[in-house]
């Protein structure tokens, strides 16, 4: 039973962490969002050493079809400051989820090495996926996570990918990923994107990541100017 609680607690640590003071001065902690840290040196990002026994646990967690956040549908969309209060007070991988007709957003506080949890890929997974934002002409789209997969080992669940301009997923958009997993790799990270509809149709991709004291450690928009499909 150590052994399985050792890995619960690797693979959901937000199970294990206490969240009553989510609430609690949010309108405080507004201050800092617009403080940006100094750059770093990059790290370079390797996946996690894992025993066969831990091997044999996560690929069990993954194949019954879970995911390594836990996802709470919010009632009104953030702005940044709304966002970054929130994980501040947040335990980890605890995630804040909404959508309507104008906003798809998503906010998760990771702890140090989390990048990595997931790297198994599931594609049979990933063909079934129904997409709430997608391309009307489905060339050239990739689906495409808000948050990298390895964070959170989902391929199927419509709150944690779209459909998006392929050039975008795998320039871009994989660049500023590939920075946020080596930083990740010593430090926690607070990740917010906020994806939203256009008067046009296209659709902007907006996301900022903060260290756990408020400081940006790196923030992009990516507009995708294809025509969507939209649901609300």
């Amino acid at each position: 039973m150590l052994v399985l609680e050792k890995i619960g607690q690797w693979l959901m640590p937000y199970k294990y962490i206490n969240k009553d003071r989510l609430d609690e001065e949010l309108a405080r902690l507004n201050n800092d969002s617009n403080t940006t840290k100094s750059k770093k040196k990059i790290r370079s990002k390797k996946k996690p050493k894992m025993s066969i026994e831990e091997e044999k646990q996560r690929n069990d967690f993954l194949e019954r079809g879970e995911i390594g956040v836990s996802l709470t549908t919010i009632s009104k969309n953030m702005d940044r400051e709304d966002a970054l209060s929130r994980l501040k007070l947040s335990g980890y991988d605890v995630a804040y989820y909404f959508h309507n007709k104008q906003y798809h957003q998503l906010a998760v506080k990771f702890e140090a090495k989390s990048g990595w949890r997931y790297h198994k890929r599931n594609n049979t997974k990933r063909k079934g996926f129904k997409p709430l934002i997608y391309h009307k002409v489905r060339r050239n789209e990739d689906y495409t996570h808000m948050i990298p997969v390895g964070f959170h080992g989902s391929e199927n669940d419509e709150r944690l990918l779209i459909g998006y301009a392929s050039k975008i997923n795998r320039g871009s958009l994989k660049k500023f990923e590939k920075y946020i997993i080596d930083m990740n790799n010593t430090e926690s990270i607070l990740w917010f994107v906020s994806i939203e509809n256009q008067f046009d149709g296209s659709v902007k991709w907006h996301t900022v990541v903060w260290d756990e004291e408020g400081h940006i450690i790196k923030e992009e928009t990516f507009h995708d100017t294809t025509k969507f499909v939209w649901i609300s």
